[in-house]
């Protein structure tokens, strides 16, 4: 999620990114450092770079911040979107909901 903004007043809540960067393919050796930077990352499975473990490796700031995410259910109050990790075999889910003046952000993960 790159942008979180208030309509009222006009107010941004994510520091945003000043690099003209784009996506590039996503990988074990992709830095964080070089992607866009900006908004919120969920750092699944892991925040830093693992060498080969148990599981084998996981890249920087884990598989999801390199991912598109697809959504499959929105609405004016709602929205519910997915993305498969490379790392690790799992079904990362978020629902952002607008509850009143309350944002929620609701994670599920398969294996």
């Amino acid at each position: 999620m790159s942008s979180l903004r208030s309509l009222y007043p006009d107010l941004e809540f994510l520091t945003q990114s000043r690099r003209d960067r784009r996506f590039s393919q996503a990988g074990f050796e992709t830095r964080f450092q070089d992607g866009y930077c900006a908004g919120i990352e969920e750092c699944l499975p892991t925040v830093g770079h693992l060498a080969l473990r148990r599981k084998g490796p996981a890249p920087d700031h884990g598989d999801f911040w390199q991912l598109p995410w697809q959504v499959f259910a929105a609405s004016d109050r709602d929205v519910s979107m997915f993305a498969v990790g490379f790392s690790r075999t799992l079904r990362f889910q978020k629902r952002l909901s607008l509850e009143d003046k309350t944002l929620r952000v609701a994670y599920t993960i398969e294996t």
